[in-house]
């Protein structure tokens, strides 16, 4: 598809529609596949589409007028009259208003609400390819000889003025502050200085010829990491019951016994609150402790505990 450098032409969504004669013609952007093309009532001047991506704003050569194209249908859904034909449209950032500037007119703007799909109204501005231009807070900033002047979008009122202003380029963003970062970011680089550069190691003059300083040994000398300590050894307990009460766990340590021994009370703190386990033990290992806590003839469990 060959195109003229004065053909409009817009992305959608995933398609591309370009100015064709009187319609539109598009193309799905990932498989470059023709889709529907649509009619219009003359050349296209100029296409506005919306955020969504759901319509498209169409100016036609001499028609005083702006043909509303819905997507999804292909066709066009509704017609905005305007005072006279336009010949350029800027669509607000938030969906919410068209700029269109009149083909008679440089010193003058159309605001069309895309709520209700009619013009509000007509301001002053000189129109150049960054102003008028929608800003920040529901305003549109305009040229007024050599200042710019913020007009409030919902009431085309005038607000702030900027003197000067018009000899400067304007563009707008959205910019939502500073992103945390890490700290290890801002840490200052350090270099190890442990190690003093050995004299003579600049170019020395040896008649008329510079000579470097004589080779080092750059082999690294052997770092002998420190000795690797061993985990302690654990030792292993039987617990035959843990109650709140000590009279209670003394109790039920008087009533077993292995082969002569009976366990001891062992009070231990949960919290704010103390428990006294029924325990026999230590015991060097696993093994051990599960024999003792069969031969108890009891309801019994193992645990480590650390030395």
């Amino acid at each position: 598809m060959s195109l003229l450098p004065d053909e409009p032409r817009t992305q959608v969504g995933d398609r591309l529609y370009f100015a064709r004669g009187s319609g539109l013609v598009g193309i799905r952007s990932r498989d470059l596949e023709p889709v529907k093309s649509v009619s219009l009532d003359g050349p296209v001047a100029a296409v506005a589409p919306t955020p969504s991506g759901d319509r498209l704003y169409i100016a036609i050569r001499g028609k005083a007028s702006l043909s509303v194209v819905d997507r999804y249908s292909e066709s066009v859904a509704a017609t905005v009259t305007l005072p006279g034909p336009a010949e350029q449209l800027r669509m607000d950032p938030l969906g919410q208003h068209v700029i269109a500037k009149p083909a008679s007119d440089e010193d003058s703007a159309w605001i069309i609400d895309v709520a209700t799909n009619r013009v509000s109204g007509a301001i002053a501005t000189r129109w150049r390819n960054d102003l008028p231009a929608f800003a920040p807070g529901g305003s549109i900033a305009v040229v007024r000889g050599g200042d710019v002047v913020f007009v409030k979008a919902a009431d085309l009122r005038d607000g702030a003025r900027i003197a000067g202003g018009a000899g400067d380029l304007w563009y707008f963003f959205a910019w939502n502050g500073f992103r945390p970062r890490a700290a290890d970011l801002d840490r200052p680089v350090t270099f190890d200085t442990s190690v003093a550069t050995p004299a003579g190691d600049s170019l020395r003059l040896e008649g008329d010829s510079l000579v470097p300083p004589p080779l080092r040994d750059t082999t690294p000398s052997l770092i002998v990491p420190p000795p690797i300590t061993p985990p302690r050894a654990g030792v292993y307990m039987v617990s035959f019951a843990a109650v709140l009460s000590e009279q209670r766990a003394r109790e039920l340590a008087a009533g077993i016994s292995v082969n002569g021994v009976r366990p001891r009370v062992a009070a231990a703190a949960s919290g704010s609150t103390t428990i006294f386990r029924v325990v026999l033990g230590p015991y060097s290992t696993r093994e051990e402790a599960d024999r003792v806590g069969r031969d108890a003839g009891r309801q019994y469990w193992v645990y480590e505990e650390k030395q």
